[in-house]
């Protein structure tokens, strides 16, 4: 079965430090580019996807070989995580005789990407709200029973 274990200070730590992230201007890296909102999001998938297509080997191919942006499945050891090609895989969803990525295919990986991670910090911040009515409502309950 699943063990669950209680976080420590550092797991709470690093979830802090990943959320600051998350919310930041340019959650993915300063090279993808800035992103407040959907529309600029989009322009910036757009940007890479246009950067990306200069590394494909067949000049008079529209798409990207899956394999440009597998690139990222490798640790600064020079290790390929298989795991990180397979969620890439899923998401990107090359063609299966190809291998190539479409430009529509890699916006709409993008995009369901972009909207994962505003739902999650969503999420996150109606759960803060939340525990803070929640904490308040203790306190009451404790100062006055």
């Amino acid at each position: 079965g699943t063990q669950i274990y209680d976080p420590v200070i550092q797991d709470i730590l690093n979830f802090r430090k990943a959320l600051g992230f998350m919310n930041s201007s340019y959650p993915f890296s300063d090279s993808f580019g800035s992103f407040d909102t959907r529309e600029q999001f989009l322009q910036s998938a757009t940007d890479l996807y246009k950067r990306l297509h200069k590394f494909r080997a067949d000049d008079s191919s529209r798409h990207i070989p899956f394999e440009v942006l597998t690139v990222i499945a490798y640790d600064d050891d020079g290790n390929f995580d298989v795991e990180k090609e397979k969620t890439m895989s899923k998401m990107f969803k090359p063609c299966s005789k190809s291998d190539l990525v479409t430009y529509e295919d890699f916006l709409q990986a993008c995009d369901t990407m972009y909207k994962k991670l505003r739902f999650f910090l969503a999420a996150v911040e109606n759960a803060s709200k939340i525990d803070t009515v929640l904490e308040r409502t203790a306190n009451y309950f404790f100062v006055f029973f």
